[in-house]
């Protein structure tokens, strides 16, 4: 029963990704400091990468503290 729900969830995540990858596909201009890139990319891409760099982010200071946590235990 518990994969039923999970493939069912998977399933659901990923309508919802490229849905929102459909309704979404703009080009917005970035531009970055004095002017050394700017580039268009489509808005779903742009709002992916952040989200890709914040989970990243978070998942490496959750390594760091549990790691100083185990230290501390020792």
């Amino acid at each position: 029963m518990r994969n039923y729900l999970k493939g069912g969830l998977t399933v659901v995540v990923v309508l919802f990704i490229i849905t929102f990858a459909i309704k979404n596909n703009q080009s917005v201009q970035l531009h970055y400091y004095f002017n050394t890139l700017n580039i268009q990319v489509p808005a779903y891409a742009l709002i992916f990468v952040c989200l890709f760099i914040g989970i990243l982010l978070g998942l490496l200071i959750g390594w760091y503290r549990s790691r100083s946590l185990r230290k501390q235990s020792k």
